[in-house]
């Protein structure tokens, strides 16, 4: 009878972690998902404002600028949220850092390309470019934080960061 009461309490230790491991995980790639969808809005952003530069049509830029914005609040929202699962603080914290730093730049970098239209000069166009080039420049030690954090989170819960 005792192997049995032992067996039980090991399954339950075992289902215990795994339960703890899968909102790890689970936490992991709601941050992963959020990163992903910032480079995606990223990339429609570089194409739309690489097509304006050719027709000088910004139309289509201001709608993405202001969806990226809106991605980033409600992506800021989400992680500040989030409960703290496996000691995910530091994580979530350099997440959050990172939208932030986005978030200052969508009202910055990609804001001046909001209030171009066809009257707008070349040289106003490549300013901004260069400024936004200086601002992507600028989050990579962010996403480098937020790598790091992640690399250390999945190793701290038992599961391989890809």
């Amino acid at each position: 009878m005792k192997p049995f009461v032992f067996s039980l309490l090991l399954i339950a230790g075992i289902g215990c972690h795994s339960s703890g491991t899968n909102k790890a995980i689970a936490l992991n790639n709601r941050i992963t998902r959020s990163a992903e969808e910032l480079l995606a809005k990223n990339r429609e952003l570089s194409d739309a404002i690489a097509a304006a530069m050719q027709n000088h049509d910004f139309s289509h830029v201001n709608t993405i600028a202001i969806d990226f914005g809106d991605l980033v609040e409600k992506e800021l929202r989400r992680i500040s949220r989030m409960e703290n699962t496996g000691g995910s603080e530091k994580l979530k914290a350099s997440m959050q850092a990172f939208l932030l730093f986005e978030q200052r730049m969508a009202a910055g970098a990609i804001q001046s390309f909001t209030r171009m239209n066809s009257n707008t000069t070349d040289e106003a166009v490549e300013a901004a470019i260069e400024n936004l080039d200086r601002s992507v420049t600028g989050a990579r030690p962010y996403l480098e934080a937020v790598r790091k954090e992640q690399l250390a989170y999945a190793e701290k819960n038992g599961f391989k960061a890809e």
